[in-house]
């Protein structure tokens, strides 16, 4: 049960909403799906749900999170920044770090400054890792110098093979690497790789133009499961940047990715832990009418 006033905002494009728990509307998969059409709803890439607790490292604030297709998921950087812009509007938190649950995960955000409704913030996203076999790689998937080979059907209709690295942030991604990707080849391959027998839970795919590096930037298109294409994605982006520096093509240390939306700044450790920073724009607050109330009701 959620309550009726939302809260819109947006990093670089990927829009998220944010409500807190209450006791005006069960959040089913057809509310969200409702609330989340852009001609029918508020329109979203996904929403969160505020819960309990105060932002302490012992009580940290529990947040659930939801695709634009009904489904919960993990996690997601840019619902967190939008969560953390969300919680700072609503004086819950001020520009000292807290900590919030989610996934199963608990994580340090901190809100470094605000001019205007535009927010810096950072996520400290944790470890990412290589998975090569459950929940997120089924079991004998092939691998080749780290990387996990895909089979895929070409765009000229021929069985083919694609090579990426996979990556846990909490959440499944792999990262397809080429010299170049174009539209065509993420609206053809994303599709298919997101919902591949290979990954179990889908996985979220990035396509890195490695060929065309510059300095420490990396450019990439993202499919995102449970989305589509979209022009942005936190966790997305320490996926790709994760990816590059564990293929050797980077060092550890800082690296920008630099997708159709805007550019991340994502700092790898050693360790692997990676955090990430941007920006969040503020769009507007909003509350459900009546007409919601019945979520399986047909969109007019």
């Amino acid at each position: 049960m959620v309550g009726r006033r939302y809260f819109k905002a947006h990093g670089h494009g990927n829009d998220y909403l944010v409500i807190r728990e209450g006791g005006d509307f069960l959040l089913d998969e057809a509310l969200v799906k409702r609330v989340c059409d852009r001609t029918r709803g508020l329109g979203a890439d996904g929403i969160v749900v505020v819960e309990k607790g105060v932002g302490t490292q012992a009580e940290p604030i529990q947040l659930r999170m939801f695709n634009p297709d009904g489904s919960e998921f993990e996690r997601s950087g840019n619902g967190l920044r939008v969560a953390a812009a969300f919680l700072y509007e609503e004086q819950v938190v001020g520009t000292t770090p807290f900590w919030v649950s989610v996934g199963g995960d608990v994580v340090t955000m901190q809100v470094l400054s605000e001019a205007g409704g535009l927010l810096d913030v950072v996520v400290e996203m944790g470890k990412v890792s290589f998975p090569t076999g459950l929940p997120f790689v089924a079991s004998g998937s092939s691998f080749v110098d780290g990387r996990i080979e895909v089979p895929v059907e070409g765009m000229d209709g021929r069985a083919q093979v694609v090579e990426g690295v996979a990556v846990s942030v909490g959440n499944p991604h792999v990262v397809l690497l080429a010299d170049q990707w174009d539209q065509d080849a993420l609206f053809w391959l994303g599709p298919q790789v997101t919902r591949h027998r290979i990954f179990p839970e889908g996985t979220n795919v990035q396509f890195a133009s490695v060929g065309q590096l510059q300095g420490n930037s990396v450019p990439i298109l993202i499919w995102e499961r449970g989305v589509g294409r979209t022009t942005s994605s936190g966790t997305s982006s320490c996926a790709a940047a994760a990816a590059v520096i564990r293929q050797g093509l980077l060092g550890f240390g800082d690296v920008e990715i630099a997708m159709e939306g805007g550019t991340f700044s994502i700092h790898v450790a050693e360790d692997w832990s990676v955090t990430m920073r941007g920006p969040v724009e503020i769009l507007f607050t909003a509350e459900l009418s009546g007409v919601f109330e019945a979520s399986d009701r047909p969109m007019p």
